[in-house]
């Protein structure tokens, strides 16, 4: 079984073109190409709906591919198992209402997603 606090095996950023504009606090967009842009857009509506805000009220901090060192994509909950296996995926940082979320996911469009709270 995985172990609280499960970290990354591996971090390697994606192609991002990063640009800070006035007022950003320090918020810089990130682009990414598909399929990671679906991954991040699902990631922006299940924070959205979490918060019960409009989804233009959240910013991209970062999002960087993973390989997680299994199933529990670096967020394992008590009680469940998980298989042990390489996890390819992302961790993506969103930043609404002053506060940072992150998001751990594996790699499909349409795949497995947690909010990950340190």
């Amino acid at each position: 079984l995985p172990t609280p606090g499960e970290q990354p095996l591996q971090v390697s950023p994606l192609p991002t073109e990063a640009a800070e504009s006035p007022g950003s606090r320090g918020v810089k967009p990130v682009n990414v190409n598909e399929p990671e842009q679906r991954i991040v857009e699902r990631a922006i509506e299940r924070l959205a709906e979490l918060l019960s805000i409009d989804p233009s009220e959240i910013k991209v901090v970062s999002v960087e591919a993973v390989e997680w060192r299994s199933s529990a994509l670096g967020c394992p909950q008590q009680g469940r198992m998980y298989a042990q296996v390489i996890t390819p995926g992302y961790k993506i940082i969103l930043e609404a209402q002053g506060e940072e979320y992150e998001f751990h996911t594996d790699s499909r469009p349409e795949g497995s997603m947690v909010l990950c709270q340190q």
